[in-house]
């Protein structure tokens, strides 16, 4: 948990100092790196599954979080390798399979609520625009 929870705070600090766009391009791998972190502290080895959610991990970074390459046949590709290799995590064995879905949801929601997209913080921001 402490080499994850490191990785993690190295990221977001990362986040915050990174001053230009093609500096926050360079944070996919760290993003990867932190739910390579996460699947190892579970002690679940890596299967072909994780290392596709991995590489979905880094496409979620650009594409949903800093916006390359939008559009609508982008957004539809990405939303199918991620159904269709999240849903192939389930043939895995119980825990791993777990494992491997806890550590990627983990990491990418943090990653994507950086971006504000999270329905809560849109939510909680929506209400504290208004009662200014």
């Amino acid at each position: 948990m402490q080499k994850c929870a490191a990785l993690a705070t190295k990221v977001l600090t990362r986040c915050d100092e990174a001053g230009t766009l093609d500096g926050l391009y360079r944070l996919t791998e760290d993003w990867q790196e932190v739910f390579d972190a996460a699947l190892s502290d579970t002690g679940t080895a890596e299967t072909s599954q994780s290392a596709l959610l991995r590489d979905v991990l880094g496409r979620i970074w650009r594409q949903a979080v800093l916006g390359h390459g939008v559009g609508t046949a982008l957004d539809a590709r990405l939303f199918m390798d991620f159904d269709e290799t999240f849903r192939a995590s389930f043939c895995l064995p119980a825990q791993d399979g777990l494992h491997v879905r806890r550590a990627f949801m983990g990491t990418a929601t943090g990653c994507v609520e950086l971006a504000g997209r999270n329905p809560y913080a849109r939510f909680a921001n929506s209400i504290s625009i208004m009662c200014r």
